[in-house]
This record gives structure tokens, C-alpha cells and sequence, in this order.
């Protein structure tokens, strides 16, 4: 589904992971992500792929671990540690907590999957604190 929404050749290359990542970061440093977001969603409620009205919004958040998570100094007598991460503490199914040094990416869908807003914070920022940045507006609370 990827590929072809993308209109990428089914036996073609695939960007690895990174790739997508480092161009995402790009967007992101010139202040166009939320702007190409915005785009793509308005195209998509122009030809009635996303409705607004009766909107679902999902939110989650996913931990990234940064790519530089170790203590100590590099080479060059800088921190080798991610200095904007931070630590994300939460609790597995068995209770024990789970320390992971990185980002938080929160991401509001609808009930198609359908990516609406997202943010990026540190990892020890708390959820709610990023629930009224990914909130269209007209949800309804149950």
C-alpha cells in the first residue's frame, strides 16, 4: 500500500528507514512538516478519502531511543549523548519499569489510520502534555 501510494515500482528499491527519518528531520528544521501534513490532508478531504465530520482522533505515542544514547565524552570532548532526548520511564505488561534515552513521536489518526497531526518532544516529556497540540478541535469526549 506503501509503494503505491507513493507510486514507487513494487520491485523497486524501498528508502531504508533512515532515509525516510533524516528527510523527515529536514522538513521539520525549514518548518514545512506541518505544512505538507496540513497539504496532503486537505487533498485527501477534497476527494472525500478523509471526513471530517464524525471524526475519530487517536492519539499514541511511540519511543524512539536516540541514535547516541550512551554516557561519556566522544573523540571531540563533547557529550556522545543525544543532548535535546531525554528519558521515557514506563511500565511493561509484568510491571517492571522500562527506561528507554530518546524521543517521543505522538501521532493523532482517525479510525482509518489516517496521520492527522503528530509531534515530537523529548522522551520525558508526559503525554498530556502534547494531547492539546494533536486535537483537531471538534472531538467529542466519551
Amino acid at each position: 500500500m506503501f509503494c503505491k501510494f507513493c507510486h514507487l515500482e513494487l520491485g523497486g528499491d524501498v528508502p531504508e528507514a533512515s532515509t525516510l527519518g533524516r528527510f523527515r528531520n529536514q522538513l521539520v528544521e525549514h518548518d514545512l512538516w506541518e505544512r505538507l501534513l496540513g497539504e496532503i490532508n486537505r487533498q485527501l478531504e477534497a476527494k472525500n478519502i478523509i471526513l471530517r465530520e464524525s471524526c475519530i482522533n487517536i492519539i499514541d505515542a511511540t519511543t524512539i531511543e536516540a541514535a547516541q544514547s550512551g554516557p561519556g565524552k566522544g573523540k571531540d570532548g563533547k557529550p556522545k549523548r543525544d543532548e535535546q532526548a531525554g528519558w521515557h520511564v514506563k511500565k511493561d505488561s509484568r510491571g517492571n519499569l522500562k527506561s528507554t534515552y530518546g524521543y517521543s513521536v505522538y501521532t493523532g489518526v482517525d479510525k482509518d489510520g489516517f496521520i492527522h497531526r503528530q509531534t515530537v518532544t523529548a522522551g520525558n516529556v508526559h503525554d498530556s502534555q502534547e494531547r492539546h497540540r494533536l486535537l483537531l478541535g471538534d472531538e467529542a469526549f466519551f
